[in-house]
């Protein structure tokens, strides 16, 4: 089934899933097929799974990561949308480095998913990673310029960061 899943082969998926295999099965590295298409940007079989019953969504493999922190981290911003839109799938799930969809997404520069994660009410827009970084504070660190300016002229971001934090955001993003 994990060879259908990474060739993005969504009837073939259907017909195994059909036959009784499991939509939850593990690869050797304990990656289940939603994690795979959803770090692979298959949308079509993320939505196929997700309609699927018994599927767990919020499944976790290797470092804790979700397949939303994946699809988040790739910047599959039609992917997290689906993800957003299912109840079962917790938005503010930590890796084992306590890094959540929007770190993510925030430390790999992907600006739709980070605005896309915002207009959510249930996005914890305070989460901080092992290391006490917020989200501001990652996109500086990865120089995410593009996140950077989007999130230091939210209201919301003003509330959660110093003036100290906003101050040396601009510096850095006006120097690079």
């Amino acid at each position: 089934m994990h060879i259908a899943v990474y060739f993005g082969l969504k009837e073939v998926l259907l017909l195994l899933l059909k036959e009784g295999f499991d939509p939850n099965s593990n690869d050797s590295y304990g990656n289940t097929l939603i994690l795979w298409v959803a770090s692979h940007g298959h949308g079509a079989i993320v939505q196929a799974l997700l309609a699927t019953a018994g599927v767990h969504p919020d499944s976790q493999a290797r470092g804790d990561r979700t397949p939303l922190s994946w699809a988040a981290a790739k910047g599959h911003d039609a992917i997290v949308k689906m993800f957003l839109d299912d109840c079962r799938v917790n938005m503010n799930s930590k890796d084992i480095h306590g890094r959540t969809p929007l770190l993510w997404g925030a430390m790999n520069g992907c600006e739709a998913v980070v605005k896309l994660l915002f207009a959510s009410n249930q996005i914890d827009r305070e989460t901080k990673n092992k290391w006490g970084q917020n989200v501001l504070d990652t996109a500086i660190r990865y120089q995410q310029w593009g996140v950077v300016k989007l999130l230091i002229g939210r209201e919301d971001i003003k509330k959660a960061v110093s003036q100290y934090q906003r101050a040396k955001a601009r510096a850095e993003w006006q120097t690079y």
